[in-house]
């Protein structure tokens, strides 16, 4: 992986490289932000979870979005988050934009393994933070 390309909304498959029996051998890590353009941080799922979340297929949003950027939607009691992520393919070496809904339940469990796992982490270049957009 490419430190230029780890920045805002880019999912990447990484490896989990202190592995417990009972856990995934790989994570997708996304770097998120919250909706006010404040407080980025890493988000990792394991591949099953990252392939549950639901795809919103509509073109016409994804102008509309910033990449990795949360953008909060409810319905009833339940919430969720949207995002644009843009999905690395390593066979094109190129990135694919588009839109995931992030379960309430699906963000907290990527954010708490993300605390338990802080080596797994992909950095990002010191001005890739200073000038993700």
């Amino acid at each position: 992986m490419e430190k230029a390309t780890v920045k805002l909304g880019n999912a990447f498959v990484i490896g989990n490289k202190q592995k417990k029996p009972s856990e995934a051998n790989t994570f997708v890590a996304v770097y998120v932000e919250e909706e006010n353009g404040k407080e980025d941080r890493c988000l990792l799922f394991t591949e099953k979870e990252y392939a549950k979340l639901s795809r919103i297929y509509c073109e016409s949003f994804t102008s509309m979005f910033k990449a990795g950027r949360l953008y909060s939607v409810s319905s009833k009691s339940i919430c969720s988050y949207f995002v644009l992520v843009n999905e690395y393919s390593p066979s094109t070496r190129t990135f694919t934009p588009l839109i995931k809904r992030i379960p309430l339940s699906a963000l907290v469990k990527a954010e708490n393994r993300a605390i338990k796992h802080p080596e797994d982490i992909p950095s990002r270049a010191f001005f890739s933070k200073l000038f993700d957009n």
